[in-house]
C-alpha cells in the first residue's frame, strides 16, 4: 500500500488477496487503532504474485527491510547487529565492534545480542591479551605510546614495543577465546607458561599464569554449563495490556549465554505472525540458525520458516514445541525475560504516549506527534559542512531513521543556504522515510523561515514546523519559536516538553559532530 508520493506505507502477503484487502475496510479492522490512519493515506496497492507460500513470505519480509513501512510492526532490534572483527590482514591485527561484515580477510565473531555485551566481550579481550583497539590511520601515524598501553590493556605495537611474531602469539590466544575453544586456550597458555619457567623467564610465565587464572575464573562465573548439549535457541513470549514481547536464549557449547530480545505494540496482530517475523528477522545474515529451535508455539508458515532457515544453515533446522525436559524450562525462563521486556515496552510506551501529547498541547499542533525530527548542520568555516537529521518516536530515539547529509551547496559558512538544501533533500525522494509529525530546526527565527520557504515551495504547508534556540545571555533557558508567532513559547527550565526537544537536539548536535570530525580527520590524514 501507497501513498500519493509513492512512499510504501504497509506490506503484507495473503493466499486470497479479495479477502485480505476487503478486511481492512470493514467496521471489524476499526478495532485495530492503526488502520484507520492507514487506509486515510492509501492512495494506491501494488501486488507481486509469487508461485509459492515460502517465496511469498520471504518477498514480504524483504521489502519490509527495504522500505520499513510506517504500518509494519517492525522489531526494534531490527537492524544490522554488532560483531567483533579482528583484522587479520594487517601486520599487527586490532579487535574492533562492526555492524558490517564484509569479504575483507578480518575474522568476525558475533553477532551479539545488544551492542554492550560486544563491548564486554572487547574489554575482556584486550585486559586478557592486549590486541590494540586504534583504527589503523591511528595507528599509522601514531609517535608515542597511548593511554591503553600506560593500563595494561596494549603491548603498543604502533611504537614496535612487541616484536610481530609475539604479537601474533597475543592474536593467536585471543582468536581461541572468540572462537569458544576455552580447553585448548587454556592448555596452550599452560604450554607457554611451563616453556617460559624452564627457560627461566619467570616474570613472563608469572604473567601467563595470572593470564590462565583469570581465564578459568571468568568462563566458569560468565555460564551456565550444561556439557553434552546440543547447540539450540530457546523462545518466549509474553503480552500483556496491548503490549507483546519475544526473548531468546542462546545455548552454544553447553554454555547458556546472552539474553536477545523485542517487544511491540500488538495493535491486533497475532502472536503466530509475530513470532514469523521476529524469527525471519533475527536470524538475518551473519547470524546462523542452529539446528534446534525451541518456541512456546509455533509461528505462522512454520514449514517456509524452518526451509528458509534450513537454507541458510545449510543443514536441517528443526522448530518445535518442546513438551518436557530441560528445553521445556528454558523456553520457560526465556518467556520470563519476555514478560520483562513487555513490561518494560508498556511503561515507555505510556510516558512516550504522556510526553508527545504534552508537546502537542504546548505547541498548539493539531495532533500528537509521535514522530518528531531534528536537523543540524556542523561545519569549520563552511570546509567539509554535513547536517545532521535524527527522530524520535514516541519519546525515544529511533536510530533507524536517523541520517547523515554531506553538504553540495556553497563551502562558505551559509547555516541558511545549508539548512535549505538539507531540508529539500529530505523531504523529496522515495528513498526518505514518512514525513515526521513535527520538525524541529537547530536555530533562531532565521532558520525557522528558511524551513517555511522550503515547505511553501514543496507545498507541503501541512507540516508542523518548530525551531529551536540557545538563551542569550541572561535568558534563563533555550527558547521555542513557531511559525508565525513573533515571540517564543512560555516555557520555563525544566518543563517536561522544553526537555523532550532539548535531549532531540542535543543528539542531533552530537551525531553531527561525531560525522563532521570524521569527514574533517579523514580529509586531513589524506592530505
Amino acid at each position: 500500500m501507497k501513498d500519493t508520493r509513492g512512499v510504501v506505507l504497509y506490506v503484507g502477503k495473503a493466499n486470497n488477496l479479495r479477502a485480505r484487502v476487503t478486511s481492512y475496510f470493514r467496521a471489524a479492522a476499526q478495532d485495530r487503532p492503526h488502520i484507520p490512519l492507514l487506509l486515510r493515506r492509501v492512495a494506491a496497492i501494488e501486488t507481486t504474485v509469487t508461485d509459492t507460500e515460502k517465496e511469498a513470505l520471504l518477498l514480504e519480509h524483504t521489502l519490509i527491510r527495504k522500505h520499513r513501512p510506517r504500518y509494519n510492526i517492525i522489531f526494534r532490534d531490527d537492524k544490522s547487529y554488532v560483531s567483533v572483527a579482528v583484522n587479520l590482514r594487517h601486520p599487527f591485527p586490532g579487535i574492533f565492534r562492526t555492524r558490517k561484515v564484509v569479504k575483507d580477510g578480518a575474522a568476525y565473531f558475533g553477532p551479539f545480542p545488544s551492542g554492550l555485551a560486544c563491548k564486554e566481550t572487547i574489554a575482556l579481550v584486550t585486559r586478557f591479551f592486549r590486541l590494540r583497539t586504534c583504527r589503523d590511520h591511528e595507528f599509522a601515524n601514531r609517535a608515542r605510546p597511548c593511554l591503553q598501553y600506560q593500563i595494561g590493556r596494549c603491548t603498543a605495537p604502533c611504537v614496535g614495543f612487541v616484536a610481530a611474531e609475539v604479537y601474533r602469539a597475543q592474536v593467536a590466544r585471543a582468536l581461541l577465546l572468540l572462537k569458544g575453544q576455552r580447553n585448548e586456550l587454556t592448555a596452550h597458555v599452560e604450554r607457554e607458561m611451563r616453556a617460559q619457567a624452564s627457560g627461566e623467564h619467570f616474570e613472563e610465565a608469572a604473567r601467563l599464569r595470572d593470564l590462565l587464572r583469570d581465564v578459568r575464573t571468568t568462563i566458569e562465573s560468565q555460564k551456565v554449563i550444561r556439557h553434552g548439549a546440543a547447540d539450540a535457541d530457546f523462545f518466549g513470549w509474553a503480552e500483556a495490556a496491548g503490549h507483546g514481547a519475544v526473548a531468546v536464549l542462546e545455548r552454544r557449547n553447553g554454555h547458556v549465554g546472552e539474553r536477545g530480545g523485542a517487544a511491540v505494540v500488538l495493535g491486533g496482530d497475532a502472536p503466530a505472525s509475530l513470532l514469523a517475523s521476529y524469527l525471519l528477522q533475527y536470524y538475518q545474515p551473519p547470524r546462523v540458525p542452529p539446528a534446534g529451535i525451541y518456541l512456546p508455539f509455533l509461528p505462522a508458515s512454520a514449514a517456509e520458516i524452518g526451509q528458509l532457515l534450513t537454507e541458510r544453515r545449510g543443514h536441517a533446522v528443526r522448530l518445535c514445541v518442546p513438551r518436557r525436559g530441560e528445553s521445556v524450562k528454558l523456553v520457560h525462563l526465556a518467556a520470563t525475560n519476555a514478560a520483562v521486556l513487555c513490561e518494560r515496552r508498556r511503561e515507555q510506551v505510556v510516558a512516550g504516549d504522556h510526553l508527545t501529547t504534552l508537546v502537542g498541547k504546548a505547541l498548539h499542533l493539531s495532533g500528537v506527534p509521535s514522530v518528531i525530527e531534528c536537523v543540524d548542520i556542523s561545519n569549520w568555516q563552511g570546509d567539509e559542512a554535513v547536517a545532521a537529521l535524527v527522530c524520535f518516536v514516541d519519546g525515544t530515539p529511533a536510530k533507524q531513521r536517523y541520517r547523515h547529509y554531506k553538504i553540495q551547496g556553497p563551502h562558505e559558512p551559509n547555516d541558511y543556504a545549508m539548512m535549505h538544501e538539507v531540508l529539500a533533500r529530505r523531504l523529496t525522494g522515495d528513498a526518505n522515510p514518512p514525513w515526521p509529525d513535527l520538525l524541529l530546526v537547530d536555530g533562531g527565527k532565521g532558520q525557522l523561515q528558511v524551513a517555511v520557504r522550503v515547505l511553501q515551495e514543496l507545498g507541503a504547508a501541512t507540516l508542523s514546523l518548530a525551531a529551536i534556540a540557545k538563551p542569550r545571555e541572561g535568558e534563563p533557558c533555550d527558547k521555542i519559536y513557531l511559525p508565525g508567532r513573533k515571540n517564543p513559547l512560555p516555557l520555563r527550565a525544566g518543563d517536561p516538553v522544553l526537555l523532550l526537544l532539548q535531549r532531540l537536539r542535543d543528539e542531533t548536535h552530537r551525531f553531527a559532530i561525531t560525522f563532521h570530525r570524521k569527514r574533517f580527520e579523514k580529509v586531513r590524514g589524506a592530505v
